[in-house]
């Protein structure tokens, strides 16, 4: 499905999914997808300037400070090659007809690196796994807030404490 965006964006290109090793149910089995291998491609364009995005305030964090030329902006919109970055692209239609994905056993992981988080954006199933590792020097605080599932806040002091 190819989508008109409002002001600057572009339409996407999806150029083509492929499905492929799904398993065949037997009677009252659901059909979920083993195997299965998608395959999405293309380009969100960007034209004309992209709006400023706002500076990371580290001040209060001598560590942070000292990295803050690494990331100094928070990325609201990246542009590169007048591409934007971090984009997610949904498929809401178009997949057989009782057709489920088995959640995958590797966990996501996200990294706080210089104190910024990589990567940027990111996308998992339900019930897969997240690892939130801390690669610096300093105390950081990870909070999720959640409609749905429950909130947590913990403290990673540590380098190298995954929760």
């Amino acid at each position: 499905m190819i989508r008109r965006f409002p002001s600057r964006f572009r339409g996407v290109a999806i150029w083509a999914v492929l499905l492929a090793g799904w398993s065949i149910p037997m009677a009252g089995q659901q059909n979920v997808l083993f195997r299965a291998t998608d395959t999405i491609s293309g380009k969100i364009s960007f034209e004309g300037t992209p709006p400023p995005n706002d500076n990371v305030q580290m001040a209060s964090d001598p560590y942070c400070q000292m990295h803050a030329a690494d990331y100094p902006t928070v990325e609201t919109t990246k542009v590169s090659d007048g591409g934007l970055e971090n984009v997610i692209v949904y498929v809401s239609n178009g997949l057989p007809s009782g057709v489920s994905y088995a959640t995958p056993t590797t966990p996501i992981e996200l990294d706080q690196l210089n104190c910024h988080y990589i990567p940027h954006v990111l996308t998992m199933m339900t019930q897969q796994r997240l690892t939130i590792k801390n690669s610096d020097m300093t105390l950081h605080n990870v909070h999720a807030w959640s409609e749905k599932n429950p909130q947590f806040n913990i403290g990673q002091p540590v380098k190298g404490n995954g929760q």
